[in-house]
This record gives C-alpha cells, sequence and structure tokens, in this order.
C-alpha cells in the first residue's frame, strides 16, 4: 500500500523532514513492521496522563486571577 510518493530529493526544511520520517514511520506502522512510534496502548497512555496533567493545572490556575492581558496576579499579602 502507497500512501505517498517519496520524493525526488531529499529536503531540507526540519519540519518537511519531521512529517515525512513520522509517514514513513505511520506506513510501516500499518504495515506491521518494526518502526518508531508509539503504540496505540501507549499513546493512550500517554494522551490520558497529558490530559489528566492539564485538567488538574487548569482546576489550580482557575483559582488565580488574571488580568486583561493574560498575565496572572499574584498577592503576597499586603
Amino acid at each position: 500500500m502507497v500512501l505517498f510518493n517519496a520524493l525526488g530529493t531529499a529536503p531540507t526544511e526540519q519540519r518537511i523532514t519531521s512529517l515525512k520520517a513520522q509517514l514513513d514511520n505511520l506506513l510501516l506502522h500499518l504495515e506491521a513492521k518494526s518502526n518508531k512510534l508509539a503504540t496505540m496502548d501507549e499513546a493512550f497512555c500517554y494522551q490520558f496522563l497529558v490530559e489528566t496533567i492539564l485538567k488538574r493545572a487548569t482546576q489550580v490556575l482557575s483559582h488565580i486571577p488574571i488580568n486583561r492581558f493574560g498575565i496572572k496576579l499574584v498577592f503576597k499579602g499586603l
């Protein structure tokens, strides 16, 4: 199965190189070959962990006042 055509020359921009490497690994993953991608179980665990951390951070930060410039105000007492 071919999802994309190989480039004639190696890309020089880092984002293009990174995307091509990710697509190459995705193709290997879909073909059940060895690759550098996380398994679906690993990816789910990482996603769950990050969402849990962000949820807790949001709960804590929601109690800190933010001014109209988006800057968190810290009060150290009067």
